[in-house]
């Protein structure tokens, strides 16, 4: 069985001065890959493919819909959309780089 983890988002906080990443997430996201590549499994890192650190506010900001609600932590309907296509699209070009490779 092959089994594909997908890493935490990122997730921010009000600083009263702007927005910032929680302190914990890298080191969940590092933990996280850890883990999968030591059972054998596949990693996706989710952080990285919304933008990296403070990456959620402009997910939050986004026009003309917003991609995550204003919790800074989860997404709308459009945004977990556009994370399966993200995700769709990483394993297609996974695939296509193991065929050029293999075949």
């Amino acid at each position: 069985m092959s089994v594909l983890v997908v890493g935490v988002s990122d997730m921010s906080y009000n600083t009263g001065n702007g927005y910032a990443s929680y302190p914990n997430i890298e080191k969940i996201r590092n933990a996280q890959r850890k883990a999968a590549f030591r059972a054998g499994c596949a990693f996706w890192d989710l952080y990285e493919a919304m933008g990296g650190a403070n990456s959620m506010p402009s997910w939050v900001f986004a026009k003309p819909v917003a991609l995550a609600s204003r919790d800074f932590t989860h997404f709308t309907a459009p945004g977990a959309q556009l994370v399966s296509e993200m995700l769709y699209n990483a394993i297609l070009t996974e695939y296509d780089e193991y065929n050029a490779l293999f075949n």
